[in-house]
């Protein structure tokens, strides 16, 4: 029974963790000068990656709902 729960609270805390890094992803891909991008997707997977202690292509992955 203390196990279940073990397993929800970690779900809900990786549901989290990736709905932060998505948010992060898409407030700097907002991010224009002139109208056009700012920053490229490979630099913001590259920050978050930094932020976050995560691999580019685990950020990546999250990204698009590869896990």
């Amino acid at each position: 029974m203390m196990q279940a729960v073990t397993t929800k609270a970690k779900r809900d805390t990786t549901a989290r963790f990736y709905t932060a890094i998505k948010a992060d992803y898409f407030k700097l891909k907002k991010v224009q000068k002139k109208g056009v991008q700012l920053y490229s997707d490979e630099y913001i997977k590259a920050e978050l990656a930094e932020k976050y202690y995560r691999h580019p292509s685990t950020i990546e992955n999250i990204l698009f709902n590869r896990v």
